[in-house]
């Protein structure tokens, strides 16, 4: 009877932690979450003499989480999220997967992953609310560490602290012009050097493809020609379509590109690639929802590949050796 009574006391500390960051003042919080204050307060007190860490700072200015705050803040979000999917689950008897699952994605994959994979979760896990968020990939990784989104697709090498990662696949870049230009009418392939040569629109430094094409610019000596830089790659295609220069995107930003006849591609050689993981925080891990997603994400990506749809495209190599053992 103890235990279960400090247990619930721990989640209700949580939800009163939460309450106070997100109104930064003990007394909105203390009304919002129809508590007295100074019961509040105490709670606070309380929760801070178990941690044996400062978690809030108070000021005439409000309140504030310090530095180990804020990673609980995150945390504490992960667990109360658990917890009212864990009532759900209870709720239907176990006969349903439900819950709600946040996935983080770079725009080019966006545009290739989430038509099949939102269509494929509604068939087979109607009770799972898939909820997608696209962002310049370069602050993926900090979506994920911040507890935002509960797994993301991160591409080259992430920084995955406290993440669990599963190898996705590896996939080309293309040069991709207006299907009216001499290039897209003539080449399969082109060098580096010799997209360099032409007006480009590029994605911002914010993102890592740009990364990996300074990097490579850099390797091969050139200095590219850049007119525009986007930080969508939707909006960076309809530029090149509009005729302001030519881009160069990964095989997944190509699922548009198949349907458009007023767009062409052309394989980068020498081959440049660009890897992708599905990272899931170890909190989201332990959800039954967040599973079912990432076995369907992981379905979904061989599927494509399989049947040829995703240009460039290879499964990583331990995707590929739990493909054939399948």
């Amino acid at each position: 009877m103890f235990n279960r009574l400090i247990h619930r006391l721990e989640i209700r500390q949580f939800r009163y932690f939460v309450g106070i960051v997100e109104a930064r003042s003990l007394t909105r919080a203390a009304a919002l979450l129809n508590i007295a204050q100074p019961a509040l307060s105490q709670q606070m007190t309380q929760l801070e003499d178990i941690l044996g860490i400062k978690l809030l700072d108070r000021s005439r200015l409000g309140v504030q989480p310090t530095q180990a705050g804020h990673a609980l803040y995150a945390h504490a979000q992960a667990i109360l999220r658990l917890v009212g999917e864990t009532n759900d689950i209870v709720a239907g008897n176990g006969q349903m997967i439900s819950g709600r699952v946040r996935l983080a994605l770079p725009s080019s994959l966006a545009m290739m992953l989430a038509p099949p994979l939102l269509h494929r979760m509604r068939e087979q896990y109607a009770g799972i609310k898939l909820e997608i968020y696209e962002s310049p990939s370069g602050y993926l990784a900090a979506l994920l560490l911040d507890e935002r989104v509960d797994m993301s697709i991160l591409v080259e090498k992430p920084t995955l602290g406290t993440a669990t990662a599963v190898h996705l696949i590896e996939e080309r870049l293309f040069f991709v012009t207006a299907a009216a230009s001499l290039e897209g009418r003539a080449k399969r392939t082109i060098s580096l050097q010799a997209a360099a040569g032409h007006p480009l629109v590029l994605t911002t430094r914010a993102t890592t493809l740009r990364q990996i094409l300074d990097r490579e610019f850099e390797n091969v000596g050139v200095v590219p020609d850049v007119r525009a830089e986007v930080s969508s790659i939707p909006t960076m295609l309809w530029l090149v379509e509009d005729g302001l220069g030519g881009t160069i995107v990964p095989g997944s930003a190509l699922a548009r590109v198949s349907r458009n006849s007023r767009l062409s591609a052309c394989l980068i050689e020498p081959a440049i690639r660009r890897t992708a993981t599905l990272a899931i925080s170890h909190v989201a891990s332990l959800s039954p929802a967040c599973t079912a997603v990432q076995d369907t994400l992981v379905d979904v990506v061989g599927g494509l590949v399989a049947a040829n749809r995703w240009p460039g495209a290879k499964l990583s190599d331990s995707q590929g050796a739990a493909a054939n053992d399948t």
